[in-house]
């Protein structure tokens, strides 16, 4: 059963209003652009990762993850189709024909 929240507390709970939302972004825009142009602020805020895996990486764990899914008691085989900007076409793995059961053939 979810708390009830007495008529006090509801006073209390900030009312989102478009406008707010609106305004927000719009003070985000002009941070971002205040750190474009001033290299010292964009400095303050919290780097990057650089150890983040790479495409390559990434696709080949696709690949592997695919490969799980096959019923396949010897050869598990997925494969992930990339096109040029690193986009996922196709993912896919080894098993039965669409509408073949898995119990019915060896």
């Amino acid at each position: 059963m979810p708390p009830t929240i007495s008529p006090e507390e509801k006073q209390n709970i900030p009312e989102i209003t478009t406008e707010k939302t609106f305004c927000e972004v719009d003070e985000a825009v002009k941070l971002l652009e205040q750190c474009k142009e001033d290299k010292e602020l964009s400095k303050s805020f919290v780097p990057k990762r650089k150890d983040y895996i790479g495409w390559e990486e990434t696709f080949m764990g696709m690949a592997l993850l695919a490969a799980q899914r096959s019923k396949d008691p010897v050869t598990q085989v997925g494969c992930a189709i990339i096109n040029a900007d690193n986009i996922v076409n196709s993912l896919g793995y080894n098993g039965m024909p669409r509408g073949c059961d898995d119990d019915e053939f060896p």
